[in-house]
């Protein structure tokens, strides 16, 4: 073997054992692990008992779906008072949300007060520099012609159109102007971003729930739910099924109160998102979010390739909707006008740590590093030399 083939060989090594070493231990790790806390204390503020259906506490226990690629919900616990329940059922709806209930109604005393938290862990999937367990979806570069029929099982939930979700005569005109210089879906999908980017200013809002997409086209204006909301009603408009996602953004700086009357509610390390979800086939869907990370004119394929779920591991999403209201799983209202209720919700990161053994590779990569260094400099040196 020559010299130089001698340096390619021992170059090779270098690098997969240093790869090993990295995927073995799992030094850089591709999961991130949330604890979210959801707690409703009631205080029977009348002077008769009162029996709570579990069913009637708005919004009540969901559990965070488990979506290939993005995130697992590992375990969860509900407890009264600091006791374990085990007398609870999982109920699950046609859209796949997971609602904790209790089996037996839960019983509340003149002036006394009781407290329901559920504790759930969740895996998040990340991104780190040596290898990804996050899924990301990007546009794809074809798509079918627009009007092509989906022949998805639930499809109708997908492309519902009553109540919260009717398609109003403006929304329907803009969806008609944007489909007349279009041909794909693809191009259908990006024309409607590129007009809501345009016309919708991103406002907070600060009353809480989401407005209808007809208002919003009205007001001009909207936060992530309305956006994504309109985003859902354009693309449905022209038979293209879609969903939303509503989410919780970690944010260690985030610590959120109000009151209103006979219930109050905080939201500590965490606020509310809402993105769209969008089918480009049968089986294909992309996320599509303008606010998270913000997005401007000009960034239109940005808002799905660099979608805040495809790019960041702070999102945890609770819940899909499809044919649903949204506001049936944001409004916080007390069960009984004679209830006095405070809600809360905190969520806690733990980055899994690097024990002795992983902080021992460290100091093996660096070596490692250095003879890599050490090869590349001597092959160099007597390439100069030939």
């Amino acid at each position: 073997m020559s010299k130089r083939g001698l340096y390619i060989f021992i170059l090779c090594i270098l690098l997969l054992f240093s790869n090993s070493v990295v995927r073995s231990q799992s030094l850089l790790s591709s999961y991130v692990y949330y604890t979210i806390i959801t707690e409703y204390t009631f205080h029977n503020v009348g002077n008769t008992t009162i029996f709570i259906n579990s069913s009637n506490i708005s919004p009540g226990f969901y559990l965070a779906l488990d979506i290939d690629g993005w995130q697992k919900l590992l375990n969860f616990s509900l407890y009264k008072d600091d006791i374990l329940l085990n007398d609870i059922i999982v109920e699950k709806d046609d859209s796949g949300n997971r609602k904790i209930l209790t089996r037996n109604l839960l019983k509340l005393e003149p002036r006394n007060k009781i407290t329901l938290k559920l504790i759930q862990v969740i895996r998040v999937n990340t991104v780190s520099i040596f290898s990804s367990s996050r899924k990301k979806i990007t546009l794809p570069k074809k798509s079918p012609m627009l009007y092509t029929k989906y022949n998805m099982s639930d499809v109708n939930n997908y492309l519902y159109s009553k109540g919260f979700w009717n398609i109003s005569k403006n929304i329907e005109e803009i969806s008609n102007n944007l489909a007349n210089n279009v041909v794909t879906v693809n191009q259908y999908i990006l024309s409607i971003i590129r007009w809501t980017l345009n016309n919708i200013k991103y406002n907070i809002s600060k009353s809480g729930g989401i407005i209808p997409p007809e208002l919003v086209v009205m007001r001009k204006t909207g936060a992530c739910g309305e956006i994504s909301s309109l985003i859902v009603s354009l693309a449905r408009a022209k038979g293209i099924p879609s969903y939303l996602y509503l989410a919780y953004y970690y944010d260690p700086k985030i610590n959120m109160s109000n009151k209103n009357g006979s219930y109050s509610y905080e939201m500590i390390h965490v606020f509310q998102h809402v993105f769209a979800m969008v089918y480009i086939d049968d089986i294909t869907s992309v996320p599509i979010d303008l606010t998270l990370p913000k997005r401007k004119v000009g960034e239109e394929l940005e808002t799905i390739n660099g979608a805040g779920i495809n790019t960041m591991d702070r999102i945890i999403i609770l819940n899909k909707i499809t044919h649903e209201d949204p506001n049936e799983f944001l409004m916080v209202a007390s069960p009984d006008n004679n209830i006095s209720m405070r809600y809360k919700v905190i969520v806690i990161r733990k980055n899994p740590s690097i024990g002795k053994g992983i902080a021992s590779n460290v100091f093996i990569l660096l070596f490692l590093l250095f003879l890599i260094i050490a090869v590349i400099l001597l092959f160099l040196r007597d390439t100069e030399n030939l």
